[in-house]
C-alpha cells in the first residue's frame, strides 16, 4: 500500500460520495395492497428509487471503513505502528459508529461494536417541501398515481441511523461527511510526512 493508491480510494470515495446525495434519476413505481383490498400503483418521475439511494450510501459506508486499512497499512510503513488509526476510530463516536454500520452491512449482523451502539441504517426517505412537486397525475383506469417532480436541490435526503433500543442518533449523509472530512485530514497529514 502506498500513497498513491491510497489517493485513488480517497478519491472513489469523493465520487461516490456525491452520487449518494444525487437525487435526480429514472425514477420507480411499485404498487400497495391497503387493508381493504385496493391495490394502487405509484409512480415517481425523476428521482432515484429508493433501492438506489440505499446501495449509493451503503457503498460509501463500507469504502469509508475499507480507507481505515489503508491508513493503517501507511502508519505502519511510516510510524512502525498502525494501531494508531485504530485509535483514532475508537475515540470518534461517529467515526466508530460509521465503522459498525459498515461491518453490519458487509456481515449482515454485528457480534460486537465499536460504539457501543450496535446501529442500523433506518429506512431511505425524501422530503419533498412545495414547489418540488411538478405534476400529480391519478389514472383512474388504472388505479395509479404519478407524481413528477422538479426544483430536486430543494429535495432532502433521510437515512436515518438507529441504535440497538431504536433512538435515533441521526442521520446517515451527516455521519458520511464527518468521516469523508476526518478521513481526508489524516490522509493529508500521512501525505505530509
Amino acid at each position: 500500500m502506498n500513497l498513491a493508491e491510497a489517493s485513488k480510494i480517497i478519491e472513489r470515495i469523493t465520487r461516490l460520495s456525491k452520487k449518494s446525495q444525487e437525487i435526480k434519476g429514472d425514477g420507480s413505481t411499485w404498487s400497495y395492497v391497503f387493508p381493504n383490498g385496493v391495490e394502487t400503483t405509484y409512480i415517481v418521475n425523476g428521482l432515484k428509487s429508493q433501492e438506489e439511494m440505499e446501495d449509493d450510501i451503503s457503498n460509501v459506508f463500507i469504502w469509508l471503513w475499507s480507507f481505515k486499512d489503508y491508513l493503517k497499512s501507511i502508519a505502519k510503513q511510516q510510524k512502525g505502528d498502525g494501531q494508531y488509526i485504530e485509535n483514532l476510530v475508537n475515540n470518534d463516536q461517529k467515526l466508530s459508529i460509521c465503522a459498525d454500520i459498515a461491518n453490519r452491512l458487509k456481515h449482515g449482523s454485528l457480534n460486537k461494536s465499536r460504539s457501543g451502539k450496535f446501529p442500523s441504517l433506518g429506512n431511505f426517505s425524501y422530503t419533498a417541501p412545495h414547489g418540488t412537486v411538478r405534476q400529480i397525475i391519478f389514472h383512474k383506469r388504472t388505479n395509479a398515481v404519478e407524481f413528477n417532480f422538479q426544483n430536486h436541490e430543494n429535495i432532502e435526503l433521510k437515512m436515518a441511523i438507529y441504535d440497538s433500543s431504536g433512538n435515533e442518533l441521526g442521520q446517515s449523509l451527516d455521519y458520511l461527511s464527518h468521516a469523508i472530512n476526518f478521513w481526508e485530514k489524516e490522509f493529508e497529514q500521512c501525505s505530509t510526512v
